[in-house]
């Protein structure tokens, strides 16, 4: 976007001014819009230190620059003759190749002119295999207010009248559980991990290590969010929910989706796999719970994980500022295209479910 506007705001001076002709125009405002970009790259985007040979630095940029542009061309090119619907919504196929486009430079940028440097933390070391490594993801997460929001608002929603016990599923770091119990919810927190255990029990929550020991048919509501693709057997665990929830109880689930975004970030915190929307709603149904909702969650965060996934840090570590951004500038505008995607492609998948009554 600053590249554009450079390229065109100086062009149109030089029409202006100069009376140049625009092709002319453009031999100075392409390079100059190039520079500008490359500066704000080298400096704000990806922060790495000058290198030695800046005119080095300068050509790799151009050339990815260049490939970018002809990959972008290429890709509008052949979906608008290939597919004769987007040559009456070309704009379409332009979000396609310019979402391509974005990918592959940001890729070239900073494995060839920016490499990153590969991190080695806890997480990667051997010496510590005992430690949940995704701790440090969930604080960061903590900061995305409005994501956050929207979740504590969507569990809000699902819940049954004036419930009598609701379990949140591996309640983590008590980033839901908490508030929900500060106003009045007769919350129990689910937690296998013995040190967030301790964490929920300093915040003077109800903790259980598992399942085991919840009476049939005695829960009211339970909700797990982004719990399930960390467990090894899946199938089971939907069937100890089926097992706990009382008939009429519901149960909402809300998972990492499409395996195509399966990345460092995946494997740092033990994620095994990604749902589709289908997949899950099947699992469920096989557990003996009656679907009443499944839709896909976050349609630009769709686009940003797939970015994450081939151009993102090898370690795997969010980045604050990162979360923050997108939360904050990206998520709302997310959440109002979900309206025409959710039956399509999102970052992540909700289901809504329930326990059938004896005789329903």
């Amino acid at each position: 976007m600053l590249g554009f506007v450079v390229d065109a705001g100086l062009m149109a001076l030089l029409q202006a001014a100069c009376q140049w002709h625009p092709v002319q125009a453009r031999c100075i405002s392409f390079p100059a819009a190039l520079s500008v970009t490359w500066l704000v790259n080298r400096r704000w985007v990806f922060a790495m230190p000058p290198q030695t040979d800046v005119s080095v630095e300068y050509a790799r940029y151009a050339v990815v620059q260049v490939a970018g542009a002809v990959f972008n061309m290429t890709v509008f090119t052949a979906l608008v003759y290939a597919v004769p619907p987007l040559m009456q919504a070309p704009v379409v196929a332009l979000a396609i190749a310019a979402v391509g486009s974005l990918v592959l430079n940001y890729g070239l940028l900073s494995r060839w002119v920016y490499p990153l440097p590969r991190h080695i933390d806890s997480a990667e070391s051997p010496h510590e295999p005992e430690a949940y490594s995704g701790v440090a993801n969930l604080e960061v997460m903590a900061v995305a207010e409005r994501y956050n929001s929207f979740l504590t608002t969507t569990v809000m929603a699902a819940a049954p009248q004036s419930p009598r016990q609701v379990i949140d599923f591996g309640a983590g770091t008590g980033t839901f559980a908490a508030p929900m119990a500060a106003m009045g919810w007769p919350v129990v927190a689910v937690e296998p991990d013995e040190a967030l255990r301790r964490q929920l029990g300093d915040m003077r929550l109800s903790v259980r290590e598992s399942l085991d020991g919840v009476a049939d048919g005695s829960v009211d509501y339970l909700y797990t969010l982004n719990v399930l693709e960390h467990i090894v057997d899946d199938e089971a665990v939907l069937a100890h929910f089926s097992r706990v929830v009382c008939g009429g109880g519901t149960v909402l689930i809300y998972v990492p989706a499409f395996m195509i975004l399966f990345g460092p970030m995946d494997r740092l915190v033990g994620h095994l796999r990604r749902y589709r929307l289908r997949q899950l709603r099947d699992l469920v149904r096989q557990a003996g719970l009656v679907v009443d909702r499944v839709e896909y969650v976050d349609s630009l965060g769709f686009l940003a994980s797939l970015l994450l996934r081939f151009a993102g840090a090898r370690s795997g570590v969010l980045n604050t500022g990162a979360v923050r951004f997108y939360d904050r500038w990206c998520f709302p505008l997310s959440r109002v295209l979900d309206r025409f995607t959710n039956k399509m492609f999102g970052k992540n998948l909700l289901i809504v479910a329930h326990r059938p009554s004896v005789g329903g």
